[in-house]
């Protein structure tokens, strides 16, 4: 079956088919990347040459104002290629991009010190390096170019906050954070919510700001209201931050450990994270079904995510509609968790991943599990500067 965009794309593929075209015609087959790339044998193979379409929209974007570090990657782009194969009852998929230049600005390499905060619970464990310094300018640059006058209304709010107090928001503040950058989740049995965690690399010159920086997202996100403020929970020797929001299903906590930053969801777990670092008992490396992943997953990467799929769908699915579908457990036996690592070289970068559904059913998954919980809790968030809430949902 071939279907193509139209008749003369249609022509030119039933020509190719029949190898009727002129010699000097060139094809896929000589082109160079193409040649470079190697699928095992029983694989399914996909390939896309993207270079002219980079080459096109390269410039286009760079006159349209849109210098930051994605575009500049995005216009480097050569190719993308994937190969999928069944593998001991796996999906294993290889994704490779090619770049025509080395990365002028790479990041270094992590020592993924925030895998000592997970737990054998722990669902969700995502790390890789980012540059925030940069990454908070691409995000003032593309607020300003999508010409909505509230959205960049709120960016300006939150620098003038932020220089009233002689502070400059990148170079006082975001530049000391990362490269090593982390998130991590775990759902609780009974709980209604998982526990998020954002867990960022620091340099020193950070502390000073951060209770200030803390403050204006605050009252960016809920207007300045003195009924609603930052909680200051000594608990040792380690000080907690704690922002307790409508009925108290979400407190966001953080706090400063060492060369860490840590914000998570409530302070329940920021006590908990705490005591993991100061003592670590076991990591993920106690769970089994993790050791398996990895052990096959190279080693050292870049960029690396495990995901807990069958602990995912047994505290979800016992909360949505799912009238007909199997039990539960049922469901959890046929499901592995979802791992991916990223290794990266100056001109190109492979991402090797084991699944069960395959990553973008993956993602999808956990997306939709993740709206339909907490659809029903959305209107207990106080709408900026209000910091009375409505009563809780009844539960079914």
């Amino acid at each position: 079956l071939v279907v193509a965009s139209d008749e003369d794309a249609m022509r030119d593929v039933i020509t190719r088919f029949r190898r009727r075209a002129p010699k000097d015609e060139p094809s896929l087959a000589a082109n160079a990347l193409y040649q470079s790339s190697v699928a095992p044998a029983g694989a399914m193979r996909a390939f896309l040459n993207i270079e002219q379409i980079t080459q096109l929209i390269g410039p286009l974007l760079m006159m349209s104002g849109q210098t930051g570090n994605a575009i500049t990657k995005l216009a480097r782009v050569q190719a993308w290629e994937l190969t999928s194969r069944i593998r001991d009852g796996l999906i294993h998929a290889t994704g490779v991009v090619r770049y025509s230049t080395p990365d002028p600005e790479p990041l270094p390499a992590i020592a993924r010190r925030t895998f000592a905060l997970t737990t054998p619970a722990t669902m969700l464990y995502a790390v890789q390096p980012a540059s925030w310094g940069t990454g908070y300018q691409e995000l003032l640059d593309s607020l300003a170019l999508t010409g909505n006058p509230q959205v960049l209304g709120k960016a300006q709010q939150f620098e003038r906050m932020l220089r009233r107090q002689k502070i400059r928001p990148r170079e006082d503040f975001f530049e000391f954070l990362g490269p090593e950058t982390a998130v991590l989740a775990t759902w609780r049995p009974g709980a209604q919510f998982p526990e998020g965690t954002l867990a960022v690399a620091r340099r020193e010159g950070v502390r000073p700001q951060l209770n200030a920086v803390m403050n204006a997202l605050k009252d960016l996100a809920l207007g300045a209201n003195a009924e609603v403020n930052w909680e200051v929970t000594p608990a040792g020797d380690q000080t907690f931050h704690v922002l307790r929001l409508g009925a108290g299903l979400v407190a966001p906590t953080y706090f400063v450990v060492d060369d860490l930053l840590v914000l998570t969801t409530t302070p329940d777990s920021a006590k908990e994270l705490a005591a993991q670092w100061r003592n670590p008992q076991t990591t993920l490396t106690g769970q089994p079904a993790y050791q398996r992943l990895v052990a096959q997953l190279p080693a050292n990467p870049h960029e690396s995510l495990y995901f807990d799929l069958p602990a995912f769908a047994r505290a979800l699915l016992p909360r949505v509609r799912t009238e007909g579908w199997p039990q539960t457990e049922t469901i959890a036996r046929h499901l592995t968790p979802y791992a991916s690592a990223t290794v990266k070289a100056p001109q190109h970068e492979t991402t090797d991943t084991f699944s069960t559904l395959g990553k973008p059913m993956t993602a999808v998954a956990g997306l939709a599990g993740l709206v339909a919980v907490a659809q029903p809790y959305l209107p207990l968030i106080p709408p900026p500067g209000n910091s009375a809430a409505p009563p809780p949902p009844s539960r079914p």
